[in-house]
């Protein structure tokens, strides 16, 4: 169980990194498929999660 502030983030941060690095890969997968759309769609969520992965990592700086 997480308790403490600082461990809660690192485990946030670990897991909006881990799913940002599959949707880059579903990207590239969509690419490789010829579906622009989805890849599309994937970028859009890949650039969001990018935001709140930057957001928590500020916190961690502090």
């Amino acid at each position: 169980m997480i308790t403490a502030g600082q461990d809660h983030l690192s485990a946030v941060a670990n897991a909006l990194a881990t799913f940002g690095g599959l949707t880059c890969e579903a990207i590239d997968a969509c690419d490789a498929a010829g579906d622009k759309v989805t890849a599309d769609l994937f970028n859009a969520i890949t650039g969001d999660i990018d935001k709140q992965l930057w957001l928590v990592e500020s916190h961690l700086r502090t």
